[in-house]
């Protein structure tokens, strides 16, 4: 029989095969000066799931709701590639921070930033007026007050066979409150295919099927 690990284990675990093929120094000295200042950093193997899920779905038009002082936009960025767009809504307070970091890192020419009130920086699909046609991807750092009023909203604006991406969904154990409450509009949505990966705080992954495979297996979605 062999040994179970369990989340907080599998997480550190996997943060190690992550770290040890980023050999970045623009990203190391991103995690420094959140250190310093406090903010929340994505664990290694969660952002690299991100992209992941990003690069798996040829994401190259991407929205970041609520993004903080560029803990994930790093990643981010490097999943749409040079040529893709990356518009990240993030609040006035952290948007100079954001801009500086993401420059020295040399991962800003593909960014586009758009500011609004911090307390409200990652919930309302106003946040998606600024770019238009469709999504191929909208992350959301964590889950706020108006998310689960705003899904249907962001649901509409991702393109079939894109996907949207939800963290901190098992920050608190199971989903409960609001929390609960997005996880199962999505599990809940026919056009959408849904699973929660225990990486870091959570991740809700949320694949909009394409018109032409509706009623096929998953592994033809993507």
């Amino acid at each position: 029989m062999h040994p179970s690990l369990d989340r907080s284990e599998l997480t550190d675990a996997l943060a190690a095969l992550a770290s040890a093929q980023t050999h970045d120094q623009a990203l190391v000295e991103l995690a420094i000066a959140a250190d310093a200042t406090g903010e929340p950093v994505p664990h290694p193997a969660a952002a690299t799931f991100v992209a992941w899920a990003l690069r798996a779905v040829g994401a190259t038009r991407v929205v970041e709701l609520g993004a903080g002082a560029a803990g994930l936009s790093w990643w981010l960025a490097g999943a749409v590639g040079a040529e893709g767009d990356l518009h990240v809504v993030t609040g006035d307070t952290s948007e100079g921070i954001l801009v500086d970091r993401l420059r020295r890192a040399g991962r800003f020419g593909q960014v586009t930033v758009h500011t609004t009130d911090a307390a409200d920086a990652g919930a309302s699909p106003d946040h998606l007026t600024a770019v238009d046609g469709d999504l191929d991807a909208i992350v959301v750092r964590e889950v706020t007050p108006r998310l689960a009023d705003a899904w249907d909203a962001l649901v509409a604006r991702v393109r079939p066979g894109g996907v949207i991406v939800v963290g901190e969904v098992l920050v608190e154990g199971p989903p409960a409150g609001r929390t609960g409450a997005v996880v199962r509009e999505a599990l809940e949505d026919p056009d959408l295919w849904t699973s929660v990966v225990p990486l870091g705080g959570g991740w809700l992954v949320a694949l909009k099927a394409r018109s032409d495979l509706a009623g096929a297996s998953t592994d033809r979605l993507w």
